[in-house]
Protein backbone atom coordinates (compact mmCIF):
# COMPACT_ATOMS: atom_id res chain seq x y z
CA UNK A 1 0.00 0.00 0.00
CA UNK A 2 1.07 3.71 -0.26
CA UNK A 3 3.41 4.84 1.85
CA UNK A 4 1.25 7.83 2.75
CA UNK A 5 -2.21 9.28 1.62
CA UNK A 6 -1.82 13.22 1.98
CA UNK A 7 0.91 15.55 1.96
CA UNK A 8 0.99 18.88 3.02
CA UNK A 9 3.99 21.26 1.36
CA UNK A 10 4.55 24.64 3.14
CA UNK A 11 5.61 27.65 0.98
CA UNK A 12 8.30 29.80 1.90
CA UNK A 13 7.84 32.83 4.58
CA UNK A 14 8.94 35.79 2.55
CA UNK A 15 9.79 39.32 4.20
CA UNK A 16 6.62 41.96 3.33
CA UNK A 17 8.36 43.44 0.19
CA UNK A 18 8.69 40.08 -1.13
CA UNK A 19 12.34 39.06 -0.27
CA UNK A 20 14.00 36.67 1.22
CA UNK A 21 14.07 37.11 4.78
CA UNK A 22 17.94 37.69 5.82
CA UNK A 23 19.07 38.38 9.52
CA UNK A 24 22.08 40.52 8.00
CA UNK A 25 19.37 42.68 6.64
CA UNK A 26 16.53 42.26 9.21
CA UNK A 27 13.68 42.54 7.10
CA UNK A 28 10.85 41.35 9.27
CA UNK A 29 9.44 41.72 12.45
CA UNK A 30 11.13 39.97 15.62
CA UNK A 31 9.21 37.04 16.17
CA UNK A 32 8.86 37.29 19.92
CA UNK A 33 7.22 40.95 19.49
CA UNK A 34 5.20 39.83 17.56
CA UNK A 35 3.52 37.20 19.76
CA UNK A 36 3.61 39.30 22.69
CA UNK A 37 2.34 42.14 21.06
CA UNK A 38 -0.32 39.78 19.02
CA UNK A 39 -0.39 36.35 20.59
CA UNK A 40 0.57 32.93 19.29
CA UNK A 41 -2.95 32.12 18.14
CA UNK A 42 -3.11 35.08 16.25
CA UNK A 43 0.02 33.97 14.43
CA UNK A 44 -1.16 30.57 13.85
CA UNK A 45 -4.20 31.25 12.64
CA UNK A 46 -2.83 33.78 10.34
CA UNK A 47 -0.30 31.00 9.01
CA UNK A 48 -3.22 28.60 8.88
CA UNK A 49 -5.23 31.45 6.71
CA UNK A 50 -2.44 32.13 4.08
CA UNK A 51 -1.29 30.64 1.06
CA UNK A 52 1.76 28.88 2.83
CA UNK A 53 -0.44 25.81 3.61
CA UNK A 54 -1.21 25.32 -0.05
CA UNK A 55 2.37 25.23 -0.80
CA UNK A 56 2.54 28.27 -2.29
CA UNK A 57 5.06 31.76 -0.80
CA UNK A 58 3.77 34.40 1.95
CA UNK A 59 4.78 38.17 2.39
CA UNK A 60 4.58 38.03 5.68
CA UNK A 61 2.79 40.88 7.58
CA UNK A 62 2.42 41.86 10.78
CA UNK A 63 -0.89 43.94 9.82
CA UNK A 64 -2.55 40.64 8.58
CA UNK A 65 -1.62 38.90 12.25
CA UNK A 66 -3.62 42.35 13.83
CA UNK A 67 -6.43 42.48 11.53
CA UNK A 68 -7.43 38.36 12.39
CA UNK A 69 -6.78 39.41 16.21
CA UNK A 70 -9.13 41.97 15.57
CA UNK A 71 -11.81 39.99 13.54
CA UNK A 72 -11.38 36.80 14.86
CA UNK A 73 -9.72 36.70 18.55
CA UNK A 74 -11.31 40.18 20.06
CA UNK A 75 -15.10 39.39 18.89
CA UNK A 76 -14.73 35.94 20.10
CA UNK A 77 -13.52 36.85 23.84
CA UNK A 78 -16.15 39.70 23.82
CA UNK A 79 -18.96 36.87 23.05
CA UNK A 80 -17.71 35.05 26.28
CA UNK A 81 -17.14 38.36 28.10
CA UNK A 82 -20.62 39.24 27.34
CA UNK A 83 -21.79 35.41 28.30
CA UNK A 84 -19.80 35.78 31.72
CA UNK A 85 -20.74 39.49 32.92
CA UNK A 86 -24.78 38.89 32.80
CA UNK A 87 -24.81 34.91 33.79
CA UNK A 88 -22.94 36.50 37.14
CA UNK A 89 -25.44 39.17 37.17
CA UNK A 90 -28.73 36.72 37.20
CA UNK A 91 -26.81 33.65 38.59
CA UNK A 92 -27.49 31.85 35.48
CA UNK A 93 -25.96 28.62 35.57
CA UNK A 94 -25.98 25.67 32.46
CA UNK A 95 -28.62 22.93 32.69
CA UNK A 96 -27.78 19.84 31.14
CA UNK A 97 -30.12 18.49 28.07
CA UNK A 98 -30.69 19.27 24.62
CA UNK A 99 -30.76 23.11 23.56
CA UNK A 100 -34.49 23.69 21.71
CA UNK A 101 -35.47 27.38 21.73
CA UNK A 102 -38.53 29.59 20.60
CA UNK A 103 -37.23 32.33 19.09
CA UNK A 104 -36.34 32.71 15.56
CA UNK A 105 -32.32 34.22 16.32
CA UNK A 106 -31.65 31.34 18.37
CA UNK A 107 -32.95 29.27 15.91
CA UNK A 108 -30.93 31.00 13.40
CA UNK A 109 -27.38 31.13 15.41
CA UNK A 110 -28.01 27.72 16.14
CA UNK A 111 -28.19 26.71 12.48
CA UNK A 112 -25.52 28.95 11.06
CA UNK A 113 -23.19 26.92 13.53
CA UNK A 114 -23.72 23.48 11.85
CA UNK A 115 -23.01 25.14 8.92
CA UNK A 116 -19.85 25.99 10.21
CA UNK A 117 -19.21 22.61 11.69
CA UNK A 118 -20.14 21.38 8.17
CA UNK A 119 -17.59 23.76 6.55
CA UNK A 120 -14.65 22.92 8.87
CA UNK A 121 -15.22 19.50 9.02
CA UNK A 122 -15.35 19.09 5.13
CA UNK A 123 -11.75 21.28 4.52
CA UNK A 124 -10.09 19.31 7.38
CA UNK A 125 -10.85 16.20 5.84
CA UNK A 126 -9.73 17.66 1.98
CA UNK A 127 -6.73 18.48 3.74
CA UNK A 128 -7.47 22.46 2.63
CA UNK A 129 -6.61 24.11 6.01
CA UNK A 130 -6.59 27.42 4.37
CA UNK A 131 -10.07 26.97 3.23
CA UNK A 132 -10.91 25.36 6.80
CA UNK A 133 -10.50 29.07 8.50
CA UNK A 134 -12.23 30.86 6.37
CA UNK A 135 -15.62 30.48 7.66
CA UNK A 136 -14.09 31.38 11.18
CA UNK A 137 -14.64 35.19 10.64
CA UNK A 138 -17.90 35.25 9.46
CA UNK A 139 -19.17 33.18 11.97
CA UNK A 140 -18.08 35.13 14.67
CA UNK A 141 -18.72 38.26 12.83
CA UNK A 142 -23.04 36.75 13.04
CA UNK A 143 -22.24 36.13 16.44
CA UNK A 144 -21.27 39.63 18.12
CA UNK A 145 -22.75 41.96 15.34
CA UNK A 146 -26.10 40.23 14.64
CA UNK A 147 -27.13 37.64 17.01
CA UNK A 148 -25.38 39.59 20.37
CA UNK A 149 -26.41 42.82 19.27
CA UNK A 150 -30.17 42.09 18.49
CA UNK A 151 -30.82 39.92 21.47
CA UNK A 152 -29.13 42.03 24.36
CA UNK A 153 -32.66 43.11 25.11
CA UNK A 154 -33.76 39.60 26.04
CA UNK A 155 -30.31 39.44 28.36
CA UNK A 156 -31.35 42.43 30.17
CA UNK A 157 -34.85 40.97 31.04
CA UNK A 158 -35.24 41.91 35.13
CA UNK A 159 -37.27 38.57 34.98
CA UNK A 160 -35.96 35.15 34.67
CA UNK A 161 -38.56 34.84 31.78
CA UNK A 162 -38.51 31.20 29.92
CA UNK A 163 -37.01 33.76 26.53
CA UNK A 164 -33.77 34.89 28.70
CA UNK A 165 -33.43 31.46 29.88
CA UNK A 166 -33.29 30.62 25.63
CA UNK A 167 -31.02 33.37 25.14
CA UNK A 168 -28.45 32.31 28.18
CA UNK A 169 -28.78 28.28 27.04
CA UNK A 170 -28.09 29.19 23.17
CA UNK A 171 -25.19 31.16 23.60
CA UNK A 172 -23.18 28.84 26.29
CA UNK A 173 -24.15 26.05 23.60
CA UNK A 174 -22.72 28.14 20.58
CA UNK A 175 -19.88 29.18 22.49
CA UNK A 176 -18.79 25.55 24.09
CA UNK A 177 -19.08 24.28 20.31
CA UNK A 178 -17.11 27.07 19.08
CA UNK A 179 -14.34 26.31 21.03
CA UNK A 180 -14.24 22.88 19.89
CA UNK A 181 -14.10 23.54 16.36
CA UNK A 182 -11.93 26.59 16.79
CA UNK A 183 -9.05 24.38 19.05
CA UNK A 184 -7.01 23.37 16.78
CA UNK A 185 -6.94 26.77 14.93
CA UNK A 186 -6.59 29.04 18.07
CA UNK A 187 -5.58 26.33 20.88
CA UNK A 188 -5.17 28.89 23.67
CA UNK A 189 -7.76 30.86 23.77
CA UNK A 190 -10.32 28.13 23.40
CA UNK A 191 -8.48 26.25 25.97
CA UNK A 192 -8.71 29.24 28.05
CA UNK A 193 -12.92 30.30 27.47
CA UNK A 194 -13.31 26.41 27.97
CA UNK A 195 -12.02 26.33 31.22
CA UNK A 196 -14.43 29.18 32.11
CA UNK A 197 -17.66 27.66 30.29
CA UNK A 198 -16.86 23.75 31.40
CA UNK A 199 -18.75 21.69 34.05
CA UNK A 200 -17.77 19.15 36.38
CA UNK A 201 -18.71 16.59 33.76
CA UNK A 202 -17.03 17.80 31.17
CA UNK A 203 -13.02 16.97 29.76
CA UNK A 204 -10.63 18.81 31.36
CA UNK A 205 -9.40 20.59 28.67
CA UNK A 206 -10.98 21.34 25.07
CA UNK A 207 -8.40 19.33 23.75
CA UNK A 208 -9.38 16.17 25.21
CA UNK A 209 -13.41 16.68 23.46
CA UNK A 210 -14.55 15.15 20.92
CA UNK A 211 -14.73 17.16 17.24
CA UNK A 212 -18.15 18.17 17.03
CA UNK A 213 -20.21 17.12 14.42
CA UNK A 214 -22.55 18.02 11.98
CA UNK A 215 -26.32 18.07 12.95
CA UNK A 216 -28.72 18.32 9.85
CA UNK A 217 -31.91 18.71 12.68
CA UNK A 218 -30.92 22.29 14.00
CA UNK A 219 -29.98 23.09 10.31
CA UNK A 220 -32.38 25.45 8.60
CA UNK A 221 -31.16 26.46 5.08
CA UNK A 222 -34.40 28.57 4.38
CA UNK A 223 -34.31 30.80 7.76
CA UNK A 224 -30.30 31.52 6.77
CA UNK A 225 -31.45 33.11 3.25
CA UNK A 226 -34.20 34.55 5.26
CA UNK A 227 -31.93 36.54 7.43
CA UNK A 228 -29.61 37.17 5.11
CA UNK A 229 -32.27 38.78 2.62
CA UNK A 230 -32.63 40.91 5.87
CA UNK A 231 -29.22 41.83 6.55
CA UNK A 232 -29.21 42.78 2.77
CA UNK A 233 -31.47 45.15 3.18
CA UNK A 234 -30.29 46.55 5.95
CA UNK A 235 -27.25 46.63 5.28
CA UNK A 236 -28.14 48.69 1.87
CA UNK A 237 -30.28 50.92 4.03
CA UNK A 238 -27.65 52.01 6.25
CA UNK A 239 -25.08 52.87 2.98
CA UNK A 240 -28.08 54.95 1.98
CA UNK A 241 -27.91 56.54 5.31
CA UNK A 242 -23.88 56.74 5.02
CA UNK A 243 -24.15 58.42 1.18
CA UNK A 244 -26.94 61.12 2.20
CA UNK A 245 -25.55 61.69 5.46
CA UNK A 246 -28.33 60.93 7.54
CA UNK A 247 -26.86 59.02 11.22
CA UNK A 248 -28.72 55.97 12.05
CA UNK A 249 -29.55 58.07 15.66
CA UNK A 250 -31.99 60.07 12.96
CA UNK A 251 -35.59 58.71 12.82
CA UNK A 252 -36.96 58.34 9.28
CA UNK A 253 -40.70 58.24 8.22
CA UNK A 254 -40.43 55.71 5.95
CA UNK A 255 -38.28 53.23 4.10
CA UNK A 256 -39.24 51.19 0.78
CA UNK A 257 -38.07 48.23 -0.24
CA UNK A 258 -38.35 47.17 -3.62
CA UNK A 259 -37.77 43.05 -4.44
CA UNK A 260 -38.78 41.41 -7.84
CA UNK A 261 -38.90 37.51 -5.83
CA UNK A 262 -42.32 37.25 -4.88
CA UNK A 263 -41.10 34.37 -2.07
CA UNK A 264 -38.47 36.90 -0.44
CA UNK A 265 -40.47 39.62 -0.24
CA UNK A 266 -42.94 37.94 2.22
CA UNK A 267 -40.47 36.40 3.88
CA UNK A 268 -38.78 40.04 4.58
CA UNK A 269 -42.35 41.31 5.20
CA UNK A 270 -42.32 39.08 8.32
CA UNK A 271 -39.30 40.62 9.38
CA UNK A 272 -40.29 44.06 9.22
CA UNK A 273 -40.15 45.18 12.59
CA UNK A 274 -36.61 44.07 12.51
CA UNK A 275 -35.58 46.05 9.56
CA UNK A 276 -37.65 49.10 11.29
CA UNK A 277 -35.65 48.80 14.36
CA UNK A 278 -32.23 48.44 12.14
CA UNK A 279 -33.09 51.14 9.74
CA UNK A 280 -34.20 53.36 12.77
CA UNK A 281 -37.58 53.82 10.17
CA UNK A 282 -41.81 54.56 11.48
CA UNK A 283 -42.63 52.22 8.44
CA UNK A 284 -41.26 49.53 5.87
CA UNK A 285 -42.66 49.91 2.60
CA UNK A 286 -42.84 46.29 0.35
CA UNK A 287 -42.76 46.70 -3.23
CA UNK A 288 -42.02 44.39 -6.37
CA UNK A 289 -42.29 46.64 -9.38
CA UNK A 290 -38.80 49.23 -9.24
CA UNK A 291 -40.29 51.26 -11.87
CA UNK A 292 -42.72 52.31 -9.56
CA UNK A 293 -39.18 54.79 -8.17
CA UNK A 294 -36.94 53.97 -10.85
CA UNK A 295 -37.17 56.05 -14.44
CA UNK A 296 -34.01 53.94 -16.38
CA UNK A 297 -33.15 55.67 -20.00
CA UNK A 298 -30.32 55.14 -22.66
CA UNK A 299 -27.70 57.67 -23.05
CA UNK A 300 -25.80 56.80 -26.18
CA UNK A 301 -21.71 57.37 -26.66
CA UNK A 302 -21.68 59.58 -29.35
CA UNK A 303 -18.08 59.49 -29.86
CA UNK A 304 -18.22 55.45 -30.90
CA UNK A 305 -21.87 55.76 -32.47
CA UNK A 306 -20.44 57.90 -35.08
CA UNK A 307 -17.76 56.30 -36.13
CA UNK A 308 -21.00 53.43 -36.97
CA UNK A 309 -23.79 55.53 -38.26
CA UNK A 310 -21.38 58.49 -39.49
CA UNK A 311 -23.40 61.62 -41.56
CA UNK A 312 -27.06 60.00 -40.59
CA UNK A 313 -26.27 60.79 -36.89
CA UNK A 314 -28.87 63.73 -36.71
CA UNK A 315 -31.26 60.99 -37.39
CA UNK A 316 -30.26 58.62 -34.97
CA UNK A 317 -30.49 61.48 -32.10
CA UNK A 318 -33.68 62.35 -33.74
CA UNK A 319 -35.13 58.82 -32.63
Amino acid sequence: SPAFKNVVVNGIILAEDGSKMSKRLKNYPEPKEVIERYGADAIRLYLLHSPAVVGEDLRFSARGVEILMRQVLIPFWNSYLFLATYANIYQWMPSEGRVTPEAEMDQWILSLLQKLIEKVSFSLDQFQLQEAVAPFAQFIDSLTNWYIRRSRARFWQDEATEDRKQAFSTLYFVLMKLCKVAAPFIPFLTESIYQELRQKKDPESVHLCAYPTYCAELRQEVLEKEMQDVQLAVSVGHALRKEYKLKVRQPLKEAHIICADLTRLKALEKKESLIAEELNVKKVHFETKEEHYLFLSAKPNFRVLGKKVGNKMQKVQAT
